[in-house]
């Protein structure tokens, strides 16, 4: 899944993930929601309003501003700041 993120040019949602990968939606927030946890994701409001996952290498080139659910320890980012963090997979 996090292959699917990182070659996509622009951030997917948890539906267009599913869709790629061929899995159910619900399984496939699950792990978002994981990925986002270890860093490697982050998931941020897209233009209509859905929550978007890009590879937390790629978030500067996308322009995003990660959630609170992204951020440390559920903690809401602060606007402008930088919260790329990536873990050994990166």
């Amino acid at each position: 899944m996090l292959g699917i993120i990182r070659q996509s040019h622009e951030p997917l949602d948890d539906d267009q993930i599913a869709l790629a990968a061929q899995m159910n939606r619900v399984y496939v927030n699950v792990i978002c929601r994981q990925l986002a946890s270890e860093k490697l994701v982050i998931r941020s409001r897209g233009r209509d309003g859905k929550l978007v996952n890009v590879a937390a290498d790629g978030v500067q080139a996308a322009g995003l501003e990660p959630t609170a659910e992204s951020s440390p320890k559920g903690v809401a980012p602060t606007p402008g700041r930088n919260w790329i963090g990536c873990g050994a997979g990166c």
